[in-house]
């Protein structure tokens, strides 16, 4: 429940004195994790490129980036989302690029985007035959975090790094590091993962 199997795994096995019985099933749970990761970061890719080939920058937060930066290996990070950031004046278009990958708005209203984009920050977007939900966001944190870095400051410092053969835009070390913060902190820190993270 606190995220952080692949973590305990990566310790435990190479740990003397455990029996085969009790690691097993621990062995099993993180592998299937890091089939999941993978089949996770391939469809950030693909969300990725679909909105490229339609003019739309978007920058990765979390999740298998996010176990890239961190921990050096995709698999070492339990995620259920896959996090995006557009700018604000590419949402509706991003909404759009979305909806022909099959992918549904829990709250967003295409029809009157501005409405949900002065409500908030971000929005759920699902599918019904995947496991995964794209959390579109358009800016990193809501107004009331007083949070920096500006919202210009964060496209002109992204990084790239290369994610399953591809190039993914994510945020540098500086600032990936107060958004975690930011975010555990909206949360009230409920996971240990994101303390590991941090």
């Amino acid at each position: 429940s606190h995220g952080v199997l692949p973590l305990v795994y990566r310790r435990l096995k190479s740990t003397d004195g455990i029996a085969p019985k009790a690691i097993a099933p621990i062995r099993a749970q993180f592998y299937g994790n890091a089939l999941t990761n993978l089949n996770g970061a391939r469809e950030l890719v693909r969300i990725v490129s679909l909105l490229g080939a339609r003019g739309i920058d978007a920058i990765a937060l979390k999740g298998p980036v996010l176990a890239l930066q961190a921990w050096g290996d995709v698999a070492l990070r339990q995620f259920n989302d896959l996090d995006l950031l557009v700018r604000p004046a590419a949402v509706a278009r991003a909404a759009e690029v979305l909806d022909e990958a099959g992918y549904r708005p829990l709250t967003f209203d295409r029809q009157h985007p501005e409405v949900s984009i002065a409500r908030t920050c971000e929005d759920d977007f699902v599918r019904p035959d995947s496991p995964w939900t794209i959390d579109l966001h358009w800016e990193l944190n809501l107004d009331y975090f007083a949070y920096g870095p500006a919202a210009d400051d964060v496209w002109e410092r992204a990084i790239s790094i290369k994610l399953e053969g591809a190039e993914v835009k994510t945020l540098p070390p500086g600032q990936l590091v107060p958004f975690l913060a930011v975010h555990a902190t909206k949360h009230g820190w409920i996971t240990l993962a994101w303390v590991c993270d941090f």
